[in-house]
């Protein structure tokens, strides 16, 4: 699917309502379909593969924050740190470790959790990266869509990196990140 046009939609989901109606129709299932071959009808369900999409439209349709917020990783649980703004690792720094990341990356490697290893060296690599789980997504996505009813929802906003619950939450086949 592709939506043309010089900006992008305000709420994309509304263009993919109709698209996932259709999709949860098929994989609930459709009754008798005929098999000519064992000459007997039979129930066909369709699933959705895949969603391909570039990482700011993918960031609006699965409703996370994208690469500029403590949480800018879809499929782990890293966080970035906050040091005159967000420090994001994505590749290995060009210039020195500024100290104030250099103590809190140290501290977060003292108590066990998962970081990305750039005081090692030139070499990038990662420690014990806990991954993000369908479910432990999914339900951090309800959560925030139940407590985008109290004053909370910023905060797990802000926590998580995740804004809402995707419209495909609904499709069993979707598995998340």
């Amino acid at each position: 699917m592709v939506i043309p046009g010089p900006r992008q939609p305000q709420n994309i989901d509304s263009f993919l309502v109709p698209v996932l109606r259709e999709l949860v129709k098929l994989e609930a299932g459709i009754p008798k379909v005929w098999d000519a071959y064992q000459e007997r009808f039979f129930t066909i369900s369709v699933y959705l593969p895949l969603v391909a999409t570039d990482w700011i439209a993918r960031c609006s349709v699965m409703h996370t924050s994208g690469p500029t917020v403590l949480s800018f990783c879809d499929y782990c649980t890293l966080k970035g740190i906050k040091a005159g703004g967000v420090y994001s690792p994505h590749t290995t720094p060009k210039k020195n470790v500024p100290p104030q990341v250099r103590e809190k990356l140290i501290m977060r490697r003292l108590k066990g959790e998962g970081v990305y290893d750039i005081l090692a060296g030139d070499k990038y690599r990662y420690i014990n990266p806990p991954r993000q789980t369908d479910n432990g997504f999914r339900q951090i996505s309800n959560d925030i869509q139940e407590a985008s009813k109290t004053e909370n929802v910023d905060n797990l906003i802000k926590k998580h990196g995740i804004n809402g619950r995707s419209i495909f939450a609904r499709l069993n086949a979707i598995i998340f990140p």
